[in-house]
This record gives C-alpha cells, sequence and structure tokens, in this order.
C-alpha cells in the first residue's frame, strides 16, 4: 500500500518523446508596377472637326510588372464651353464633341465601364513600350455668328490618359480574372 502511494504523488514518469530541427524557406513577392505613360505630340492649334489631334506618335503605357497584370487605359477629354458625347452619332447641336480613338491592337473595351480599355500584359512584356492607340481624332459642332465666336471655338482641348494595373490572378481561387473582374476589383461596385 506504501509503494502505490508513493508513485501517485512523488514518482515521476518517463515519456516516449521527439523533436525536429527546425526549417525555414523564403518566398518573394512579386511586383505590379507601371512605367510613365507616353503622348504623342498632339497639334498646337487650328483644329476642327475632323482633324487628328497627333501630329507624331501614339499613345503608349510599359508595364515594368514581373507577374501577368490587367492593365487598364482611360481617356478623359476637357474643354471648356463644350460638351462631351459618346460618339459622331451623338452629336446634335452646337457645342457637343467627341473624341474618336484608333485604339491599337490587344486593347478590349471592359464590359460594362464606358471608356475604359483592358488588355492582359504578360510578365514577359515588361519594359516594352505598348501602343494603346496610334490616333485620336476630334469632332465637334459650333457655330459663329457677327458678334460671338462658336462655342467650342478658339478653345484648348485637354486629353488624359490614366493607366492602371492589377495581378491576373485573383485572390479567392487562384485563378486567372478576366478583365470585367480585375476592373472591378480596383473599382468595387458601391464601395
Amino acid at each position: 500500500v506504501a509503494m502505490v502511494a508513493m508513485l501517485a504523488f512523488g514518482g515521476t514518469f518517463a515519456y516516449f518523446t521527439a523533436t525536429t530541427t527546425e526549417k525555414s524557406g523564403t518566398a518573394t513577392t512579386g511586383t505590379v508596377q507601371l512605367g510613365a505613360n507616353t503622348m504623342a505630340t498632339l497639334v498646337a492649334d487650328k483644329v476642327v472637326s475632323g482633324d487628328s489631334l497627333f501630329e507624331s506618335g501614339s499613345v503608349q503605357v510599359t508595364s515594368k510588372s514581373n507577374v501577368d497584370t490587367w492593365v487598364f487605359i482611360t481617356f478623359t477629354a476637357e474643354m471648356d464651353g463644350g460638351t462631351q458625347v459618346a460618339s459622331k452619332g451623338d452629336i446634335d447641336g452646337d457645342g457637343d464633341f467627341c473624341l474618336e480613338i484608333s485604339q491599337a491592337s490587344g486593347w478590349d473595351p471592359v464590359t460594362g465601364h464606358d471608356g475604359v480599355l483592358g488588355r492582359k500584359v504578360t510578365a514577359a512584356e515588361a519594359g516594352t513600350p505598348i501602343d494603346v492607340c496610334t490616333g485620336i481624332k476630334f469632332y465637334g459642332m459650333s457655330a459663329s455668328t457677327e458678334s460671338a465666336v462658336g462655342t467650342i471655338m478658339n478653345k484648348t482641348i485637354t486629353v488624359t490618359i490614366t493607366s492602371e494595373a492589377i495581378q491576373a490572378i485573383a485572390e479567392a481561387n487562384g485563378s486567372e480574372m478576366d478583365a470585367k473582374t480585375a476592373y472591378e476589383v480596383l473599382h468595387p461596385v458601391g464601395g
């Protein structure tokens, strides 16, 4: 009986255990980055409806990403006193104007998002300037009178290109996103 009590209160039991040498590894994250956009040399002045705004060159974007990405381009035009419309066919009043963009191959409109072009750019294309458009034509309607110059005559047109990129692989499931999905990750609806 005494021996049982000694085991219960003061005895030490041996266990079988094991350990292993710690191991670690490293991974390097990818890079999603764009270089500066380049804009063609625009005609300096005296542009009339039907004229090209390009004097020489093209609009280009350069991906500096080392992973596949979706690149999105948006063109905007501003002119004091005018109203920009979607296309030539929508010009129906004094001051209406539009830009007709001759997009380069590989760029497609993003479904559900007016004025946005998208293109999948592979990591292998990093550092190579990619043509976005090869020309922009201006169309507008404006009339002068004896006492006043037309609404959009003698005005400055400012054309702006905005580019943005996002990884092509979705976080949620590791599959490749389509252009619409990728754009909506960058621009959440209602978020």
